[in-house]
């Protein structure tokens, strides 16, 4: 017993030196490399199917909309499509969203689904691991399946996908605490407009279908600096609701804070930066906004 304890050992210890004696110079090795690196030979998507085998061909990832999806095709008729609101590693289950859900296309064109009129859906994907480096991710996920057109009823379980590539365009994107809640936006642009010798540059988000937002402006040529809401150069205002035809009663204008400008790389088009700021509105109602980061596109 204790000769095959020492053996694991050693195995392991061989698996980790030659994971780490392979790395070239340059960064050290994460766990989420050392994940991959070690999840490299499981298969991209399978699951099974009332207990059998379904096995991919092919797999891949993507966003459509606010729906993250990964879809797995065999013999390119049948195929499986997984759906969840995010992609951030947890636990996402058809009971809290529709939108949470799996679905099986047979290779003679029958759709059977999570989601059913006259069944509580009981998907539940697990999203492991996903790489905003890389574009991969990894997964299982299991759920009953009900036929559209029959009383048929699936089990599919041992669901899972492994280091898939997700095409997902990239908007640029904005994250704050406005109040101590959670402001997340996926789009966030970089605009300059001029006239003369005035430059107006504008760092610009808004979540909710636009309906709230955050801007910061710079009536100058953007810098990598810090500066300060407080100077007249320097604005931020916080609008939850830029479709009201009063735009002042909800706009909070900043009255102290900073921005603070960290790279400028008109190779990739981004400019990242870091912000927080107190601000009123027109009629005296504060917010809050802390731990403000952003990577927004040039436009």
């Amino acid at each position: 017993m204790r000769r095959s304890t020492t053996f694991k050992s050693t195995l392991i210890c061989i698996l980790f030196a030659s994971l780490f004696s392979c790395e070239e110079e340059g960064d050290p090795l994460t766990l989420e490399d050392i994940y991959e690196a070690t999840n490299n030979n499981k298969r991209e998507f399978q699951a099974k199917i009332n207990g059998f085998d379904f096995i991919a061909d092919a797999a891949s990832g993507g966003k459509e909309e606010d729906v993250f999806f990964v879809v797995g095709a065999q013999n390119s008729t049948a195929s499986i499509t997984i759906k969840t609101l995010d992609i951030t590693p947890g636990l996402y289950l058809g009971e809290d969203s529709m939108s949470n859900s799996i679905v099986f296309k047979n290779d003679v064109g029958r759709v059977f689904s999570s989601n059913s009129p006259n069944n509580e859906s009981d998907a539940a994907i697990s999203i492991r691991s996903f790489s905003e480096k890389n574009a991969l991710g990894t997964g299982v996920f299991s759920s009953t399946l009900y036929s559209l057109d029959s009383d048929e009823v699936l089990e599919l379980t041992n669901g899972e996908f492994n280091s898939v590539i997700f095409n997902i365009p990239f908007f640029g994107k904005m994250t704050a605490l406005v109040n101590n809640e959670t402001y997340k936006a996926e789009e966030c642009s970089f605009t300059t407009q001029s006239n003369g010798n005035f430059i107006l540059s504008t760092i610009q988000s808004s979540i909710n279908n636009d309906t709230i937002g955050i801007s910061l402006t710079i009536e100058d040529t953007l810098e990598v600096k810090t500066y300060d809401f407080e100077e007249s150069v320097a604005t931020a205002t916080y609008n939850t609701n830029s479709f009201s035809a009063n735009i002042f009663k909800h706009q909070f204008t900043a009255e102290s804070g900073s921005l603070r400008i960290t790279k400028i790389d008109t190779i990739e088009n981004r400019v990242l930066g870091a912000f927080s700021f107190d601000a009123t509105s027109i009629n005296g109602e504060a917010v809050s906004v802390r731990s403000g980061t952003f990577e927004a596109i040039i436009k």
